[in-house]
């Protein structure tokens, strides 16, 4: 039985190979199903006012994380409302590139209420 044709051992090497290719596939979905987590936000088109939101909402932003959040916070405490969406890149860290990413999906208005805007910092 420690013997196998030459037929047999490509079998055993596809099976092998479809295990190890449904293992990462598998990977692979689990990881997606963790970040669609926000792509609601971004299918609906929904504005966030960078102005008047907590941490927990900024975070719905493309790139921004709890510390970019948290210094979106920190800057507007400092320096008062944003006057201008590019103000943004005044923040450390976001640069032009991030910026782009986020654009889309900001506001400024004080008078526009930001989802979930009932949250606090």
């Amino acid at each position: 039985m420690g013997k196998f044709t030459k037929e047999e051992k490509i079998i055993l090497l596809i099976i092998i190979f479809a295990a190890v290719a449904g293992v990462f596939i598998n990977i692979i979905f689990s990881y997606a199903n963790r970040i669609s987590v926000r792509a609601p936000l971004y299918a609906k088109q929904e504005k966030i006012n960078v102005n008047s939101a907590p941490a927990e909402i900024l975070t719905r932003l493309p790139g921004i994380g709890e510390a970019y959040a948290l210094r979106i916070i920190e800057y507007r405490e400092k320096n008062g409302p944003f006057k201008s969406p590019e103000e943004l890149m005044k923040v450390k860290g976001i640069g032009i590139i991030k910026y782009k990413k986020i654009r889309d999906f900001i506001v400024l208005d004080s008078k526009f209420r930001s989802p979930d805007s009932k949250l606090k910092k």
